[in-house]
Order: structure tokens, then C-alpha cells, then sequence
């Protein structure tokens, strides 16, 4: 199959660069290329959801397929049966998932809308947006209610492709699928020094759905990434992909840009967040200042030139956090708002001259109820609730050990606290320092001048007064 973006379907482009910031701005880092937005369309729809439509490139000599004509029921089934749109959204238990996940957002969008027309409902432009909000839905549960630190598991991997291959996993078997535990957990060290994180994906089972979705996605993201040299063949061929020759690189997507097409763009996205106040006038006029800055009102290069645009559409969105319905689903109380407290823990280690002492900083409205734990006994143990309208609250004196927070709440809703360990290690080391000869001729720069004896049960460096 050859890959393109349609020239009547600039904002698939447009619609791919913002997802992938909205995830990345989730995320707090770059975790994954974007061209995994568009190998996802490709192994789930081959982007035909309106083929009939699409106007291919002169060079294109296989188009995507016409499913609105031969089988609509694929990308546009009403009754929620099956998966629609070019992502494959499942209107069912997903659907369900991400209703409960996002109270302040997905309950607004109607399914209708989602799943209908290609103009409004089953664009390109819009289910990319909803598939950012789905990897980062998947990434918060693993990261806030699991605590098993994915995002600096991606962070930390020799394989730079890691977090795509286990977000689309995520996509195709769900968030709970148990070949999480054993990359995140069990096998954590030895996983993230892999260089091919395929080797701990569900090693016992080589054919297995969710290694065959790991390794789809991750081979068409290289290709599309000029990467195809860095395939490996071997995960490949157990797929029955065998044949380098249909994975060749072509060139990376430019194309000239006008406001027409950005215009377009912010047209079809703006109606599913009207109910959160997007008007689309507006929005246009926010946006189309910017675009006119870059070339004066002319055309722009999308690779060179469209980064500005992308990111005033990205700001000017609302942008919206799982983690507090994650929170009221998995085991948390409360909760009728749309934000939720947080909390995180800082420590500072005992010295001669003060206590060890453990900070907790939150975010919402006071006063606070957190708990906490020490986790490097058997069993660990759990202290009692704190209520506190102090912020930071300051613990001490605290025993040497590792600690974590186990919940927040404030008056309006339970919230979520960052899992990151903190290790305590008092520091009662003593320096002393004795003159042991002083002379010379200091004033001309020459000479052994002063020598200082530093005595200390800690190694330096050393800051000496005097």
C-alpha cells in the first residue's frame, strides 16, 4: 500500500501534528513519533474511510480503498456495533471506558456526531484527537493507579521506539491486557536496557495478537520515520512479512499550506467542543493572525513553516486529564467537579545541622487529606491520614527509609498523587579542617602558601571559610 495524505484532506497533516502535541504536551516529553497517528489509520481502516472522495497524489498508483461505497458499515455504523473511523474507535466497552475516564469531556461528544457524516462525525481530524486522549487514558492508568512508572520506563529505554510499540498495544488489546505487568514490572530492568523491547512483549506466545499489533504499528512507524533499515526482520517473517521491497521510503509529507486549509480544518474539529465554549468564529480569528505572521498571509510550507500555527491550535483547545476519573473508578471517593486535587512528595536528607524531613505539595482547594507509606519494609507501612490546609506540608522528623504517597482528596473530589518513590538517607557526617602551614612569599603569587588538612567520614567536595 502506498501512504499520502489525500490533496482535498490537508487537515489529516494538520490533524496528526496536533494530536501528537496535545499526547506530547500529556505526556511532558516526546514519547513517540507522529507518525504512529498515521500507521495506526493505515493498519486499521487503510485510510479509506472516504475513499471514493480522496484525490491522491499524481505519483500514487494504489489509492486507499472506497470504503464509504463498498463497506460503509466499517467506518460509519450508527448502532455502535462495531469499531468506526479511521482509528477503529470501538463504540462499545471503549467508548464506555473513556466516558467514565473523561466525565468532563467524551459525555459531550455525542456518538452520532462521532460516527456519522464524514464532514462532521467520521473526519480524519477529529478521531485523531480522540485517539491522543485514548493512548494518554491508557498511559495515566498504568502511570497513577498501577504506579508502575511508565512514563519514565519510556523515558529511560534503549528502544526508541518503545512507547510506540506498547501504545498500540494498548490500543488494539486494551490497558489491561497482561503483557503490561511483565515489561513494567517483572522484568523492568532487563526490559528497558533492551534495544528491541519486542523481545519482552509477550516472549512465551511469538504470534500472539498483542505482539502482531506491537510489531504492525511499530513497522509502518518506521518506514514512515525514513527508519526502514532499523525493521527487525525476524519479528517480522513470524507475522509472514517477508518482503523488504514493500517498505520503502518515499519522502517526507510537504506540501504548500493556505488559510483555506487551516480554515477547513478548524471547521470540522470546532464543533465537538462547542459545549465547552469553542466558538468558531473565534477560534478562526485566534488562529488566522498567526498563520499571517509566518508569510504574510501566503502560503506556507506544512514541514517548515506550519509549527507556529500548530501550536497556537493546541493552546487555544481545552485540554482534559483522566486521572480524576481514573480516581473515582479504581477505589477513590467523591467528586463532582472537573478538577482534581494532586499531590507530590519531595525529600531532603538529614544533615549534623537538621532533621530528614519529607515535603507533600498539592494542588486544589484546601484543606487536604493525604496518606502515605514506607515501602522499603515488610509489610509496608501505612500512616494515618493527614488533614492539613499547609502547603507544602513539612513531615519530620522522618526515619531513614523509601516513602510514597497513597492518596489526596480535598473539599471537592478525591484526586492523584505521583507514585515516584522517595528515598530518605540521613547524612551525619562530620568535616573538620586544620591549618598545617601558612608562609612563603603569598604577596608576589609564589610559594607552597597555605596548606589546609580536611579530616571526614564523607568524601568532598569541600567548601572552606576563612
Amino acid at each position: 500500500m502506498q501512504v499520502y495524505i489525500p490533496e482535498n484532506r490537508k487537515g489529516w497533516a494538520i490533524g496528526m501534528a496536533v494530536s501528537h502535541s496535545l499526547f506530547t504536551n500529556l505526556m511532558g516529553f516526546d514519547a513517540m513519533s507522529i507518525n504512529e497517528y498515521f500507521a495506526t489509520a493505515i493498519q486499521e481502516s487503510n485510510a479509506g474511510c472516504e475513499g471514493s472522495k480522496l484525490i491522491a497524489p499524481s505519483w500514487v498508483t494504489t489509492k486507499y480503498p472506497s470504503l464509504d461505497t463498498k463497506a460503509p458499515i466499517f467506518c460509519y455504523d450508527l448502532s455502535g456495533g462495531v469499531a468506526v473511523g479511521y482509528f477503529q474507535q470501538e463504540m462499545g466497552g471503549s467508548w464506555t471506558e473513556l466516558d467514565a475516564n473523561y466525565p468532563c469531556f467524551i459525555p459531550f461528544v455525542k456518538k452520532d456526531q462521532f460516527t456519522s457524516t464524514p464532514s462532521v462525525g467520521s473526519s480524519f481530524e477529529f478521531q485523531s484527537i480522540v485517539k491522543a486522549y485514548h493512548d494518554y487514558r491508557n498511559v495515566a492508568y498504568w502511570q497513577y493507579v498501577k504506579c508502575w512508572n511508565p512514563i519514565d520506563f519510556f523515558k529511560n529505554s534503549k528502544d526508541p521506539y518503545a512507547a510506540v510499540k506498547i501504545i498500540a498495544l494498548a490500543y488494539n488489546q486494551g490497558m489491561n491486557s497482561g503483557a503490561f505487568e511483565p515489561v513494567f514490572v517483572k522484568n523492568r530492568t532487563a526490559a528497558v536496557a533492551a534495544t528491541n523491547l519486542m523481545d519482552y512483549i509477550s516472549p512465551a506466545s511469538p504470534s500472539g495478537l498483542d505482539r502482531l499489533y506491537a510489531e504492525q504499528i511499530n513497522r509502518i512507524t518506521k518506514v514512515l520515520d525514513n527508519k526502514a533499515s532499523e525493521i527487525n526482520w525476524n519479528d517480522a517473517a513470524v507475522f509472514g512479512v517477508t518482503d523488504k521491497g514493500d517498505h520503502s521510503f518515499r519522502d517526507f509529507y510537504d506540501a504548500q499550506y493556505n488559510w483555506s486549509d487551516v480554515e477547513d480544518y478548524i471547521k470540522k474539529i470546532a464543533p465537538f467542543y462547542k459545549a465547552f465554549g469553542v466558538d468558531e468564529n473565534n477560534f478562526l480569528a485566534e488562529i488566522k493572525p498567526v498563520f499571517d505572521k509566518i508569510n504574510g498571509g501566503k502560503s506556507i510550507s506544512f514541514r517548515y513553516q506550519m509549527g507556529e500555527v500548530i501550536d497556537a491550535i493546541v493552546l487555544y483547545l481545552p485540554v482534559f486529564d483522566p486521572k480524576k476519573g481514573l480516581g473515582e473508578i479504581y477505589g477513590a471517593v467523591g467528586g463532582n467537579g472537573c478538577f482534581a486535587p494532586a499531590a507530590r512528595m519531595e525529600g531532603e536528607n538529614g544533615t549534623c545541622l537538621d532533621e530528614a524531613k519529607l515535603k507533600v505539595y498539592f494542588s486544589g482547594e484546601a484543606p487536604y487529606s493525604f496518606s502515605y507509606k514506607r515501602t522499603d519494609v515488610s509489610p509496608e507501612v501505612v500512616y494515618p491520614e493527614i488533614t492539613t490546609s499547609v502547603n507544602p506540608y513539612i513531615i519530620k522528623p522522618v526515619p531513614d527509609g523509601v516513602y510514597s504517597l497513597v492518596s489526596v482528596r480535598d473539599n471537592t473530589s478525591a484526586g492523584e498523587v505521583v507514585c515516584t518513590p522517595v528515598e530518605i538517607k540521613s547524612n551525619s557526617a562530620m568535616a573538620t579542617a586544620s591549618l598545617v602551614k601558612y608562609g612563603d612569599t603569598l604577596c608576589s603569587g609564589a610559594g607552597a602558601g597555605i596548606q589546609v588538612q580536611i579530616t571526614s567520614s564523607a568524601s568532598g567536595p569541600f567548601t572552606i571559610e576563612y
